[in-house]
């Protein structure tokens, strides 16, 4: 259905017609523009704007369907590159902020926020996909000492020893530095 024809109003309530965008399929509404250049000028938007908003907002995340969609988008979206890039990027900006640093080891400092972290981390270690990523993204080798213990083993032990700790074996969630694969239990 081609419903570049069609007008449709801006949320905002600023009577702006909206266009089609085929690409999002969805309608540009504007609104986060309208908002943002209004603060801007001291000029926030109405409280019948600011409500009109809200409960379009409401109305429209209420369709389960819609919610599921929009998250598999953003799912594809935010593991882009620049998606990750710019995250980074955000994530190092907020916390080149003294205050921020000092706001996050406060909430750290309470249990419960450093249990729930607990279990959300070792939920994420079960999973071989995200290990997968982690060891595509830290891209890592041996560091010093790891290279001069390998360099011995594999002078009393020649290919018997084999660098794991680049997350390339893991056992019950662990990841050891070196395995044997001599092919022997021992």
């Amino acid at each position: 259905m081609n419903k570049s024809n069609k007008q449709h109003l801006c949320f905002c309530g600023c009577g702006e017609n909206v266009k089609w965008n085929n690409q999002t399929k969805r309608w540009n509404d504007y609104i986060h523009r309208h908002y943002w250049r209004g603060r801007k000028r001291n000029n926030p938007l109405s409280e019948e704007s600011k409500n009109r908003i809200k409960n379009s907002n409401i109305e429209t995340w209420k369709d389960k369907n819609l919610r599921k969609k929009r998250s598999e988008l953003m799912k594809v979206v935010m593991n882009t590159p620049e998606s990750i890039k710019n995250n980074s990027d955000s994530k190092i900006k907020y916390f080149s902020i003294p205050e921020n640093r000092k706001k996050y080891s406060r909430a750290l400092s309470k249990p419960d926020v450093r249990k729930k972290l607990s279990e959300a981390t070792t939920k994420l270690w079960k999973d071989p996909n995200y290990y997968k990523k982690v060891q595509i993204g830290l891209n890592l080798f041996p560091n010093k000492p790891e290279t001069i213990i390998l360099n011995i083993l594999n002078e009393l032990f020649p290919n018997e020893w084999k660098y794991t700790g680049d997350f390339s074996f893991i056992i019950n969630g662990k990841n050891p530095d070196f395995t044997n694969i001599n092919g022997k239990k021992s």
